[in-house]
């Protein structure tokens, strides 16, 4: 008795039914879609990865101007704000402007404060951006 590994492949190829058309028909726009969500999805979530390091940044560069002194508050807005003055690259959407807001300053982790004695605590919040869809695009598919 001899084993054929490769027998599968002979008799597919010999097979007539025509059943492998209707899969792959089927299954192409099945395949281009999940390639699509993969790569759009990849990138929105990179997106969302970008926007929280540059918010982490910003509040470690503004924190650590927090020390008391009177001008605490306004050393630590310029710092979280020419944090970002080099040409970021946190999206591939063109945005003019500031890359966060205002902060907020807090003298505990409830309670804000505008006193530049107690501030202890800032947060960071970047506004919105957005990424260029790519494989959509490649599809001549709506990219809204």
């Amino acid at each position: 008795m001899v084993i054929r590994p490769l027998g599968w492949l002979r008799r597919f190829r010999k097979d007539e039914r025509g059943q492998v058309l209707l899969y792959f028909t089927v299954m192409i726009p099945v395949l281009l879609g999940v390639i699509g969500l993969a790569l759009e999805g990849g990138s929105f979530l990179n997106l969302n990865s970008d926007l929280q390091e540059l918010a982490d940044a910003s509040a470690l560069a503004g924190a650590k101007e927090l020390d008391g002194a009177s001008d605490a508050l306004t050393r630590a807005t310029a710092a979280a704000t020419s944090l970002l003055n080099n040409d970021p690259k946190w999206s591939n959407v063109a945005h003019a402007g500031a890359h966060i807001t205002a902060p907020v300053y807090y003298s505990t982790l409830a309670t804000v404060s505008t006193n530049p004695k107690l501030a202890k605590y800032i947060r960071v919040t970047t506004v919105g951006r957005g990424v260029s869809t790519s494989f959509l695009r490649a599809v001549n598919a709506n990219t809204t």
